[in-house]
């Protein structure tokens, strides 16, 4: 906080007065979530592969999401008003082919997360969120409610981390525990609708999955999750092996649910950039 004001009060005014900062260009910010930076570059390089020349290009990478940044290069002052609406075109050109290419898996400009997005989607259509969550342990209930205003979209979240509080509080079946597993399409669709039932809620996203780093088996390896998402009148599922270990597993598996809901609410398509990686029986290297 006392380097804040600082910065504002006296070391940025000083700035201003010594530099002219009006002829600076502010960086443009995309958030990014399903591919890597270097998926993202060989997207512009094939669909805008002059971009450079106009703009810096840059990237903040974080574990669930890669910042896209974008600042206009400056323009050389001996360029004529036609030599200079010509290379503004151009670059108009160029940016909108950039963002066209990456367009699939931008979630917000400027800064911003997953929670953030999916939060502004409930309020703006007015619906209510409930979260099952085994794997999770509460993650998704914190990243939601760690925002100011959560309780206008988000109903409540369940952490049915045993059997017997699947069963009990959701509503899963010991049938369905005993014949496919904790772990499973069968029970994250019994946890969704247990959600339903439970929190009142509208949509909703439930998880079930092994964190690791021990528990896993041949045909459920440490990584593997199942995600089901969706309304009281539809439902989907995924099925994923996301070998990291427990907290970035944990992390992603947030983002991915989140993402996973935000879509089916705007009814976009699916984010093949992960559900492709980290498809459950391939093992990813990226």
């Amino acid at each position: 906080s006392e380097l804040k004001a600082i910065t504002t009060q006296s070391i940025l005014p000083l700035l201003q007065q010594r530099f002219n900062t009006h002829e600076f260009q502010p960086w443009q910010r995309f958030q990014v979530f399903g591919i890597g930076e270097t998926s993202i570059q060989a997207l512009i390089d094939e669909q805008a592969p002059t971009l450079s020349q106009y703009y810096e290009i840059g990237y903040r990478a974080q574990l669930t999401q890669v910042e896209l940044k974008l600042k206009r290069l400056q323009t050389p002052h001996t360029l004529t008003d036609d030599e200079y609406k010509a290379q503004q075109e151009k670059a108009n050109v160029q940016k909108q082919r950039c963002l066209n290419a990456v367009s699939p898996y931008i979630f917000a400009e400027g800064e911003s997360s997953l929670a953030v997005a999916l939060s502004k989607v409930l309020k703006n259509q007015s619906l209510s969120l409930g979260v099952a969550e085994s794997c999770t342990g509460g993650l998704m209930a914190k990243e939601i409610t760690s925002l100011a205003g959560a309780s206008q979209c988000f109903n409540g979240g369940i952490v049915s981390y045993s059997n017997a509080v699947k069963t009990s509080v959701l509503g899963v079946s010991q049938e369905t525990l005993d014949t496919y597993g904790a772990v499973s399409e069968h029970t994250a669709r019994e946890m969704l609708q247990g959600c339903f039932t439970t929190l009142a809620c509208d949509v909703a996203i439930s998880v079930t999955g092994i964190a690791g780093p021990s528990g896993g088996s041949s045909d459920k390896p440490v990584g593997s999750v199942y995600i089901a998402y969706g309304s009281r009148q539809e439902q989907h599922c995924l099925s994923l092996c996301i070998p990291f270990e427990r907290s970035a597993f944990q992390q992603l598996v947030c983002s991915i649910g989140f993402d996973c809901l935000r879509r089916f609410m705007l009814k976009l398509p699916n984010n093949t950039g992960f559900t492709e990686r980290y498809q459950l029986g391939k093992r990813s290297t990226d």
